[in-house]
């Protein structure tokens, strides 16, 4: 029997069209998106070491930003600015699709938040950030061999366990917000980068706070969230 810590993260873009700068729905090229189909996402491959984790996203990172090339976009993060008219196109593209059972520690409440600017009484533009998600786990296997009476044959069966508890979902969202979150402020205040944002998850949970930008592009800015991340669910066995 093994524990088992794995670190998956998932990103959130916009893609732009290069031959008139305007914003496009990335799913109308064949990318995935969000619930806010604006956004288009990707989800990495959850890893079991730190290296596991970076390779996956810089795998997946690659991927996207050579579509993009082929379709003539770019790929852009941090957040954009919008006419209230394109966010009018937008939700009528959602339909009836629901808001995302998205959490916070602290009770604020998502539907009380705004992105738009207000003047003099009147919405002049809206604001849409995206997101870098880091999904937590961690787990055990087991196997049980089970010999049945009157029957010479042994059964196996195998299961998982998955360990994290409420109390250190918490705890690892506080340290989240205190010392990873401040570090990577895009100096504007959007209502989706607020501390303690989360998903819970089947596996564990998901923390939704982080912004994804230019700077995750590089490789020393993503190794410390993830060598950071890991560090949360290894300091819950000691």
């Amino acid at each position: 029997m093994e524990i088992i810590n794995k670190i998956g993260l998932e990103v959130e873009f916009f893609l732009i069209n290069n031959s008139n700068s305007k914003l496009v729905f990335p799913d109308d090229y064949g990318f995935e998106t969000d619930d806010y189909p604006i956004l288009g996402e990707f989800r990495c491959e959850p890893g079991s070491t730190r290296k596991e984790t970076i390779g996956n996203y810089f795998k997946e990172l690659a991927n996207v930003i050579y579509k993009s090339k082929q379709n003539k976009q770019t790929l852009v993060f941090g957040y954009q600015s919008i006419t209230p008219e394109f966010k009018s196109e937008i939700l009528k593209r959602m339909g009836t699709k629901s808001i995302q059972d998205t959490r916070n520690i602290y009770n604020l409440d998502i539907l009380k938040l705004s992105d738009d600017v207000v003047e003099n009484g009147v919405i002049t533009k809206c604001l849409v950030s995206a997101g870098l998600h880091i999904h937590f786990s961690k787990e055990v296997s087991y196997e049980l061999n089970i010999k049945e009476k009157g029957n010479s044959n042994v059964k196996t069966y195998s299961d998982t366990k998955y360990l994290i508890t409420e109390k250190q979902k918490k705890t690892i969202i506080r340290k989240l917000d205190n010392n990873i979150l401040p570090l990577h402020d895009l100096g504007v205040n959007l209502k989706y980068r607020n501390k303690g944002f989360y998903e819970d998850k089947p596996y564990g949970f998901e923390y939704r706070s982080l912004p994804m930008y230019n700077n995750f592009q590089g490789l020393y800015r993503i190794m410390d969230v993830v060598d950071y991340s890991f560090n949360c669910l290894e300091d819950l066995d000691k």
